[in-house]
């Protein structure tokens, strides 16, 4: 039974973390905070939701930090 209730939970949490990253990839912040905050919302102890969380309202911002595909350098130098 207890898999039989964590197994869509499990499986909300990873399309909501999956909605955030896709999110930070288009640095939408107000988006990519509401996804991290639902997952957090199913499992609060859910540490890639945390630091998501931590890393959306930086996005865009001054000192934020992102590896640019074309290269490996990061930016934005």
């Amino acid at each position: 039974i207890r898999e039989t209730v964590l197994r869509p939970r499990r499986s909300l949490v990873a399309k909501s973390l999956e909605a955030g990253r896709a999110a930070e990839a288009k640095w939408d912040e107000p988006a990519a905070t509401a996804a991290y905050r639902q997952a957090l919302a199913i499992d609060p102890a859910n540490a890639d939701a945390q630091k998501g969380l931590k890393r959306a309202p930086t996005l865009g911002k001054p000192g934020f930090l992102f590896l640019d595909k074309s290269t490996t350098a990061t930016g934005p130098e």
